[in-house]
């Protein structure tokens, strides 16, 4: 009978497609269809044909996307990896990044098939072998693993040379010893006067985003990243690549008083150069959490906010309002000239906007211009159409800005009882 059940799997195996068009026309319903396909899936992995436990594993994958446990075929998984096809071999790998995780217990078999796949000549396999190492590293398969991967740091194809840079930072999390060693390898990969510099631009961005999370987990160890970073910030042309690199400066600037001042020339030429929004906002982020304290910069980055909140789209229009919040608390006096700007932003239709300049006139409130704000805020209590809810927030805000510290902005109560009545 083996036999038998053998042969009809070879011949009559449901395909990945046969299975969804299943799914989707079956009269028994979805959830029996799925349970009679998991149950075929679960008879045919242990089936002696490759080919038959190939699509078993494919099928696996696609189920464990669903939601539904595939550790069962963990064993197999690893025993379609090793297939010398590569169209199988890619199967194999594929489900163990779904379906495998860092507890799984097959995992260990793993580490010799990893490293010889590392070693191909095929540039697609060593590609396979890395995006499944990231995906599922445990602490001993980066430690038997990190030489072979910094050994692909040199690969003569850049696409290895960028996969193998952002699987060493999943190796870094799960083997922190590692990182010491490699570090400088990755460093000079930045620098130009160095002879192992690497041209490539994607090469290039793949550090920066390692070195940038690792630098937002601990800025303090990576100081001497400044010099190289700082030559980037003029010779990047890729604006994700530059974003990340400004935002390494963010992480940098609270730790070294003397950095602002050195960025304000650079800076300043890519707030009022750079057409891309998305690098002028890291920027001027970059100011508001890390480099308030250098006046000129400052300036710079609250007139591009400015920009950003009178602009028609609601959420640049957030972003600015936004990073002038986070400017207020360090530098207040910097956004005294744009109250009219948050102003305008209380009568718009956007809530979240509303809401954000609303609480940005509340910090910006003085004993100068108390009541000026309140009757602001007052003015713009009512909506068409109606909202209590804003109704009620501009009332609370009004009595909280008013009752801070011990009503110390007051100087009329005559004028705050007729606010109240």
């Amino acid at each position: 009978m083996a036999t038998v059940h053998d042969a009809k799997q070879i011949l009559f195996q449901d395909s990945l497609a046969d299975v969804v068009r299943q799914m989707r026309n079956s009269r028994k319903g979805e959830q029996e269809t799925i349970q009679e396909a998991l149950a075929d899936i679960r008879s045919e992995l242990k089936s002696p044909a490759q080919h038959v436990k190939v699509t078993a594993v494919v099928k696996l994958t696609y189920f464990a996307m669903l939601g539904y446990s595939g550790e069962h075929g963990a064993f197999n998984i690893i025993e379609v990896m090793a297939d010398p096809h590569f169209q199988n071999k890619r199967a194999g790998y594929i489900a163990a990044a779904v379906i495998l995780n860092e507890s799984s217990p097959v995992l260990p078999l793993c580490t010799a098939l990893l490293k010889k796949d590392m070693m191909s000549h095929n540039q697609y396999e060593v590609g396979l072998a890395l995006y499944t190492l990231s995906s599922v590293c445990t602490p001993d398969l980066a430690r038997d693993l990190v030489s072979d991967v910094v050994g692909l740091l040199n690969n003569p194809r850049p696409s290895i040379r960028k996969k193998a840079v952002l699987c060493l930072y999943k190796i870094f999390l799960q083997f922190p010893e590692a990182l010491r060693p490699t570090y400088p390898l990755l460093k000079e990969k930045l620098e130009d006067s160095s002879e192992k510099s690497d041209s490539d631009p994607a090469v290039r961005g793949a550090v920066v985003n390692v070195l940038c999370e690792l630098a937002r987990r601990n800025p303090g160890n990576f100081l001497n990243l400044v010099p190289a970073f700082y030559n980037l910030l003029s010779s990047i042309h890729n604006n994700w690549t530059l974003i990340k690199v400004v935002k390494v400066f963010g992480y940098f600037a609270p730790l070294e008083p003397r950095l602002g001042k050195k960025l304000v020339d650079p800076l300043t030429n890519i707030i009022t150069t750079s057409h891309a929004k998305s690098v002028q906002y890291e920027c001027i982020l970059a100011v508001a959490n890390g480099m308030s304290k250098v006046s000129s910069l400052t300036k710079v980055a609250v007139e591009r906010m400015k920009v950003f909140a009178e602009d028609r789209d609601a959420n640049l229009k957030y972003l600015g309002l936004d990073a002038m919040s986070r400017i207020l608390k360090d530098a207040p006096k910097h956004l005294a000239d744009q109250r009219q700007t948050v102003l305008n932003c209380l009568s718009d239709r956007d809530p979240t906007i509303r809401d954000k300049a609303l609480a940005i006139l509340q910090g910006m409130v003085t004993k100068k211009n108390l009541v000026a704000s309140v009757n602001a805020m007052f003015d713009n209590i009512h909506l068409v159409p109606v909202d209590e809810d804003w109704s009620n927030r501009v009332v609370k805000t009004i009595i909280d800005t008013v009752t801070e510290d011990d009503y110390a902005n007051v100087t009329d109560f005559e004028w705050y009882l007729a606010v109240l009545m």
